[in-house]
């Protein structure tokens, strides 16, 4: 399948409970452009009017006008569904939900026919197994998280938690993003490219900059840099503070921003307690995605 930068996925269910619990694990990915349908109708006129470049379809639900021989009335709405996808786009990657398992005979001639990538089980699937069943299609790594590094001029705790990452938790290499070729875009739209694909970031703050008052200019003490406050707001404005995504690491005596007040954070002023932390607190957050 030709690679797209964010492929809309469009997820169709008439169960509420479990357009909910995919829908809100996806976006929190935010890997791809996910649009829901609640009937096969519905379903159908998007696909008229929009591209889609993969779909999650549930099997059982009640076959609209594709009526009810071709659907089985209602037992094989999905594989039935998949077949007018298809029609839109011969190249759409489709992935089947269902309480029931097909047979392996039956299975596998639907999967020929209906380019269909996978079969997965609702009782049995976590929200990570669908997003890898999705990364798959589309040649995509997704066997752990991304995070992105906020930093200012430390270069030795950048690397610090790099080495915490990689080889503690054995996840990939968070993103830099001053290591990361900048194919002549500006430094926002460099960050917003990087940010985007980001399902966590770790800020780090340490003590690079000198401010003060106006009113007070002999008050003056160390900050962060100003460019760590502005990709911070940026992050709490993707993941809300509450999400456990936002990790705050600071490094020294510094003045912190009255609006940060009250926002936990790990101190690395002692590197062999905080390591411990760190690891047990990014374990913590992204397990609820089956990292």
């Amino acid at each position: 399948m030709t690679p797209v930068v964010q492929p809309t996925v469009l997820l169709v269910d008439d169960v509420e409970i479990d357009v909910r619990r995919y829908f809100r694990a996806l976006s929190v990915v935010n890997t791809y452009k996910v649009k829901i349908a609640r009937s096969v109708d519905e379903a159908l006129v998007f696909a008229e009017e929009n591209k889609i470049d993969a779909a999650i379809l549930d099997l059982k639900m009640p076959p609209g006008r594709l009526g009810d021989i071709e659907t089985n009335y209602g037992e094989e709405t999905g594989y039935a569904l998949a077949s007018k996808l298809i029609e839109t786009n011969k190249n759409i990657g489709i992935i089947i939900l269902s309480h029931v398992e097909a047979g392996n005979d039956l299975e596998s001639a639907i999967r020929a026919k209906l380019n269909i990538r996978d079969v997965l089980l609702k009782l049995d699937t976590k929200p990570i197994d669908l997003i890898r069943s999705l990364d798959s299609i589309f040649g995509r790594r997704s066997m752990t998280p991304t995070l992105f590094i906020v930093h200012g001029h430390d270069r030795d705790l950048i690397e610090f938690i790099q080495d915490v990452v990689t080889n503690e938790l054995k996840w990939d290499k968070p993103i830099v993003l001053d290591e990361q070729a900048g194919g002549g875009l500006t430094i926002i739209e460099k960050f917003e490219k990087f940010a985007s694909s980001a399902e966590g970031v770790i800020v780090l703050l340490t003590p690079d900059d000198v401010g003060a008052s106006s009113k007070d200019l002999t008050a003056q003490q160390f900050r962060a840099r100003q460019n760590v406050f502005f990709e911070l707001g940026y992050f709490y404005g993707k993941f809300r503070r509450q999400s456990g995504r936002v990790f705050l690491i600071k490094k020294g005596v510094m003045e912190i921003p009255s609006d940060l007040s009250g926002v936990v954070y790990v101190d690395v002023d002692n590197i062999i307690s905080a390591r411990t932390v760190i690891v047990r607190e990014l374990q913590h957050a992204f397990r609820a995605l089956g990292f």
